[in-house]
């Protein structure tokens, strides 16, 4: 009896072996969220938009055991193709999907056809709670008409840092009580409408001057100093009960003093994504939040320039963050091979005691928990049904309405001198698409009966424009209207032609000048030379998280400067930022301009 208890023993415990092992890779599954941006290349080595569901990605789906995946402008185009696509997601997965997406509003807008809204340093120069709680509301209920359950969103860091090249625009204020306010106004907004929101970026990335898509950055900041500014948007969200935290890829010298060995052999202080003293410690410990806690992506340089993905994930996972999101990006099945490969060296880990079990077992608690509040479930209306609703409410009068509304409400003036009526108008902006947004809004005030008596032409200027170019096209204007163009500090260089020309039209004589600054703020104290300095919180150019293009959709924050410019109304907004004093192309650390409160 022994010597046959024996064989079955040696004869099943592969079995049992394989089995522990299956149960433990679907466990660690369920803490990834995947993109499918592209999936493979076409005849000319180009990655392929994935905007329709093929065969292999649902099988991909089918037989991993993702939490939810992530979407990008490439997976969102249209209205019906969205939703169809996010249907076939969920029809391909074994459980109800976190279907997410970064539909901040402004310069991160990833909906092709969604409400672009102006961005919250827009409603930051509001100072309306109740224009925030709107837009998250319209926000939440475009996603939730797509089927989109996730919005990562809103950005809740302090953008102190004037230089910070990443957050700017996406942030409220450099005050962390308006942008404590607005921001909970949003969050309430969006989970009225049933879709999850999603604080970042823990535990702040408002005050570096790195952008951590391309390396590391750091706040140098005690504990007392980071309560009092980064740490205050993230605790009052706690307390309006946010549904998730996204974490940054920032380092706190101060509060983490471990460190690891780089690729290549640098000894690197552990970011917060990956630090046990910052997400446990502070974030769950000190905070007392025990909510869903996701990675930024661990494919940014920040993390994947120094670490593998099987030791970032190992890390983030000990950390206390339950979703790892994008370790490894999928667009091939290469890529998904690559991903098998790196679970199956995490399995080992767990089995070696390198990862804590129980640390995963809370961490999907927490995500279950998470579906079941927000009630994440397969739709099964009929899909037709869903796409007619869908088309009603995507872009809708009710949200074009509102935006316009916000955009107008939040045009600054910084330097206002009367001016006389204008008549025939040079506006010079540095792309196609400028000059197209600019037509949309002339034509608009004609229809509307706001303007009678207008002529105006439209000059593109850039690295070649020279100073006779712009003279040859002035000679028959009143009025001259600049779009700034500060996409960071490199701008204000007086060589830069985004200063340069600008600098050129100052020196004009006997015209009326207008500058309007449309991306960040910061270059209006380089131009105050000018007779009229606007405010409008928004550009057309690069989301600066989709390094690789994305969305290229102009936003109304033009419209709305101009609609103020040529009715002359009167500007309401107010500085969401402090303004500093600009020296030898340079920022510096002296206010020119406070912040109003």
């Amino acid at each position: 009896m022994k010597k046959m208890l024996r064989f079955l023993f040696f004869f099943f415990m592969p079995f049992m072996v394989f089995a522990n092992d299956m149960e433990i890779r679907n466990k660690i599954e369920y803490l990834i969220m995947p993109d499918f941006r592209y999936w493979n290349v076409d005849e000319n080595g180009k990655k392929k938009d994935f905007d329709v569901m093929n065969d292999e990605v649902r099988d991909v789906i089918k037989t991993h055991n993702f939490n939810g995946v992530i979407l990008f402008a490439q997976n969102v185009k249209q209205t019906e193709q969205t939703l169809r696509l996010v249907d076939e997601i969920q029809k391909a997965s074994k459980t109800p999907m976190f279907i997410s997406i970064d539909q901040e509003g402004g310069i991160v807008t990833r909906l092709g056809t969604g409400t672009n809204f102006p961005g919250n340093m827009a409603i930051g120069a509001t100072r309306n709670e109740k224009y925030s709680y709107e837009v998250g509301k319209a926000i939440g209920r475009e996603l939730h008409a797509l089927g989109i359950n996730t919005n990562l969103a809103p950005t809740i860091d302090v953008n102190n840092n004037a230089k910070n090249p990443v957050i700017g625009l996406r942030s409220f204020s450099s005050d962390p009580n308006i942008v404590a306010s607005l921001s909970r106004s949003m969050i309430n907004g969006i989970k009225q409408e049933n879709v999850i929101a999603v604080a970042k970026h823990f535990p702040g990335h408002g005050d570096t001057a790195i952008d951590t898509h391309l390396g590391l950055a750091s706040v140098d900041k005690s504990m007392e100093e980071l309560e009092a500014i980064e740490l205050l948007p993230f605790k009052k969200a706690i307390e309006a009960d946010i549904d998730m935290i996204m974490t940054a890829h920032v380092q706190l010298p101060q509060i983490e003093k471990d460190y690891f060995v780089a690729k290549n052999g640098d000894k690197i202080i552990y970011p917060s994504t990956i630090s046990d003293d910052v997400i446990t410690g502070i974030l769950r410990e000190k905070l007392g939040y025990d909510g869903v806690v996701i990675t930024d992506a661990l494919g940014m340089k920040a993390i994947s320039d120094n670490l593998g993905p099987v030791e970032a994930m190992k890390l983030s996972i000990n950390a206390g963050v339950d979703i790892l999101l994008m370790p490894i990006s999928l667009h091939s099945m290469k890529d998904v091979k690559e991903l098998d490969k790196a679970i199956d060296k995490l399995v080992e880990a767990v089995k070696n005691g390198e990862i804590s079990m129980q640390k995963i077992d809370k961490s999907i608690s927490r995500i279950n928990a998470l579906k079941e509040k927000r009630h994440v479930v397969k739709d099964e209306t009929n899909i037709d049904v869903r796409i007619e609703n869908a088309l009603k409410v995507i872009g809708s009068k009710q949200n074009r309405d509102l935006e316009r509304e916000v955009s107008k409400n939040a045009i600054t003036v910084v330097k206002d001198t009367p001016l006389k009526e204008m008549k025939r108008v040079l506006i010079l902006g540095t792309d196609t698409s400028q000059r197209k947004v600019t037509e949309f809004a002339i034509t608009r005030l004609f229809d509307e009966g706001k303007l009678q008596d207008l002529s105006y032409k439209f000059m593109i200027y850039g690295k070649d424009t020279k100073e006779i170019d712009i003279i040859s096209q002035s000679t028959d204007v009143d009025t001259i209207i600049v779009y700034g163009a500060m996409n960071n500090e490199n701008a204000l260089n007086p060589e830069s032609y985004r200063t340069k020309v600008p600098n050129m039209v100052a020196k004009l004589e006997g015209l009326q000048k207008i500058y309007v600054s449309i991306n960040k703020p910061y270059d209006v104290t380089a131009h105050l030379d000018y007779d009229k300095v606007l405010i409008a919180y928004g550009f057309k150019g690069m989301d600066p998280t989709e390094v690789d293009g994305g969305i290229k959709a102009f936003g109304p924050n033009i419209p709305a400067a101009l609609e103020i410019i040529f009715t002359q109304e009167e500007a309401k907004g107010k500085l969401p930022v402090d303004l500093p004093f600009i020296e030898n192309g340079k920022l510096t650390e002296k206010v020119q301009f406070n912040l109003v409160k």
